[in-house]
């Protein structure tokens, strides 16, 4: 379950390509060791096109473990999908998502077609121990 996202801005300033800001990624991991918790994965937008690694995903995926989370913005709803990306190969998993809590509410991603500075990336945190790298 993720517990904590952290924001970053798409240092790329590209709608076709993203790339997280190293202070954000450092200040993720910082975090992450001081609350016990581990890094598990990043998250992002298509807005034109379909939830599914690009070939840019792919080639930048640097960890087996995490979870690729992407939500695609070119229709309504919005659809949010799950991968895993190992060596090259991709592989979706089954997610579930939920409000927080009972004041929340539903869950809802809003678009819109005139910026494309819609989702930035996003680094996913979960509360369990730290694993070895």
């Amino acid at each position: 379950m993720v517990s904590e996202v952290l924001p970053s801005p798409n240092v790329a300033e590209s709608a076709k390509l993203y790339e997280i800001d190293s202070r954000v990624l450092l200040r993720a991991y910082r975090r992450s060791e001081e609350m016990g918790l581990s890094v598990i994965g990043v998250f992002h937008s298509h807005t034109h096109s379909e939830a599914y690694p690009s070939p840019t995903d792919v080639a930048q995926a640097p960890d087996p473990t995490w979870h690729y989370v992407l939500v695609s913005l070119r229709d309504v709803p919005s659809v949010i999908r799950s991968f895993h990306v190992t060596e090259g190969v991709v592989d979706e998993e089954q997610i579930s998502i939920q409000p927080l809590g009972p004041k929340s509410g539903p869950l809802k991603a809003r678009a819109s077609r005139r910026g494309t500075r819609l989702v930035m990336s996003t680094w996913l945190v979960r509360n369990q121990p730290n694993r070895k790298r």
